[in-house]
């Protein structure tokens, strides 16, 4: 973030006040993310039918209905009057997740905080403190304004289905967080150096997606729905992203992008290695898809189907670990533009334009599950961003940066095989097993002992304190994994990253 580039060789003593001041709240985060997916475990109220999904649409326009507190953590009559969203437009079968929607981005932030206080240019106890309070706060009620607007008026409202609450707040403050970052961030000491160029260009992604789907919407308040309409809206809405994005990036870089980008691109023989490394793995993954017999499509238990799933979470890893060790900034930048790419095939297949957009919808429609009901496919999103947002956030040599490639790649995919092929005891309330929990958590155990031995031998030797806190960590994302009813693939990299990050930096 803008405010921790700029913070470079803090005062040892004020560090010191701060770290006192700032380890409860720590431990409070810590606590409550640790004892919310155990209590989890142990309620079965969890699962919303489809009936009571229903009723909801009646309760909160019934005078005389008191809210019982049994299937939402916050009241939906508050939330409806907060947020202007009723509860029945949110994504079926799942609870609101208001725990993860108030908890998590505050926790990843928490946790970037004290190693970041280390390196700070601001000597003096007074300079610091003018500065810090006033760009918190500008950056917080900044945030959460464009959260508020963002959550109620594009995700909630009209992509109705699509979001859970927790999905749609976290979403929202990640796009808070990139407008803001983007406004106020500087290049270090006045370097514009290659990082600086890749985090600002990857912010533009992002910002300029909203800003797509913003004028899409608006847009389409003018069209007929024919296809002709939908092409001129998509064709508008993408050139005229790309003039304000282009404008914004060349006023904060002094570069053309796209100028800039060709350069990079084949600036070096690693980075045209890393695209070609990448083009063959697509290639392959589709040839895969496409060998794939149309009868084992509707295999019994929809077994193809889950393998085909797991097949492209196994494909995120030989995409991210290798290339990272190769370029850091060019895996990043390769990810931005994935996300990219990603939303305008999804925009195509909204929009059903052409050839494109038939093909794309009958593609994703045979990885579709029930968390894929609404107008917009997130699941192949939050995959993506799952994995990408950790290596963005930074923290080079850190095994945190794969949150998403251990938890998503590695042990969702053991969980799943564990649980297919050995699982009996069921956890209250969900379809999990509690054998395939065992398998993530075993598997997540070893590939972080792993990690911390072999891929990053500078952060000290693996001893007992380490181990026990690598097993608590994994308890506790095995424990999500089992009864979450958010979208794994967005909730478990980035809380893995979040404790990570806060137990290795500040406690051990």
């Amino acid at each position: 973030m803008y405010i921790f580039d700029k913070l470079i060789d803090l005062n040892a003593d004020l560090y010191n006040d701060l770290n006192i001041l700032l380890k409860p709240i720590l431990y409070i985060f810590l606590f409550l993310s640790i004892i919310g997916p155990l209590v989890s475990v142990f309620s079965k109220t969890n699962t919303l039918s489809e009936t009571k999904r229903q009723a909801s649409k009646s309760r909160l326009n019934d005078k005389n209905y008191k809210y019982d507190g049994k299937h939402h953590s916050f009241h939906p009559t508050l939330q409806n009057f907060y947020f202007g969203v009723p509860y029945f437009k949110h994504r079926p079968i799942a609870d609101d997740g208001f725990v993860y929607a108030i908890i998590l981005c505050p926790l990843i932030a928490l946790s970037c905080i004290p190693v970041e206080l280390l390196l700070t240019e601001f000597r003096k106890e007074e300079t610091f403190r003018k500065r810090i309070y006033y760009r918190l706060t500008i950056f917080e009620v900044g945030v959460q304004l464009v959260t508020l607007l963002i959550t109620t008026k594009v995700l909630l409202s009209n992509l109705e289905l699509s979001f859970t609450f927790a999905e749609a707040v976290i979403v929202s403050q990640v796009f808070g967080i990139s407008l803001f970052d983007f406004i106020y961030s500087v290049p270090n000491k006045g370097i514009v150096g290659t990082s600086y160029i890749v985090k600002t260009l990857i912010e533009c992604i992002v910002l300029g997606i909203v800003l797509m789907s913003l004028l899409i919407y608006f847009f389409g308040k003018f069209g007929d729905g024919s296809q002709a309409a939908n092409i001129n809206s998509f064709v508008g809405s993408l050139g005229s992203t790309i003039i304000f994005t282009g404008i914004g990036f060349y006023i904060k870089v002094g570069r053309n992008p796209v100028l800039w980008l060709l350069e990079y691109v084949f600036m070096t023989r690693e980075n045209a290695f890393i695209l070609s490394y990448w083009s063959f793995l697509l290639v392959v993954s589709l040839l895969v898809y496409l060998k794939t017999p149309e009868k084992h499509k509707e295999s019994k238990l929809g077994l193809v189907l889950h393998f085909k799933r797991k097949y492209f979470h196994l494909l995120a890893i030989c995409l991210i670990v290798p290339s990272y060790f190769i370029s850091m900034n060019f895996t990043s930048l390769g990810l931005g533009v994935g996300l990219l790419l990603m939303f305008l095939s999804e925009m195509m297949r909204i929009m059903r334009i052409g050839v494109v957009g038939r093909t794309v919808d009958k593609f994703y429609s045979t990885f579709t599950d029930e968390k894929d009901c609404g107008k917009v496919i997130t699941s192949h999103f939050y995959l993506l961003f799952g994995c990408s947002f950790p290596i963005w956030l930074g923290g080079e040599g850190r095994l945190s940066i794969f949150s998403g490639v251990l938890v998503l790649g590695f042990s969702d995919a053991i969980a799943s095989i564990a649980g297919n092929k050995y699982g009996k005891t069921k956890w209250f309330g969900s379809k999990k097993s509690v054998e395939g929990t065992l398998g993530f958590v075993l598997s997540l155990v070893v590939l972080c002992i792993f990690g911390e031995t072999w891929l990053f031998p500078g952060n000290g030797e693996i001893v007992t304190v380490k181990v026990f806190w690598i097993c608590l960590i994994s308890v506790v994302i095995g424990t999500m994994e089992a009864v979450t009813l958010q979208n794994d693939n967005l909730v478990l990299p980035l809380t893995f990253y979040a404790l990570y990050n806060l137990i290795f930096q500040s406690f051990v």
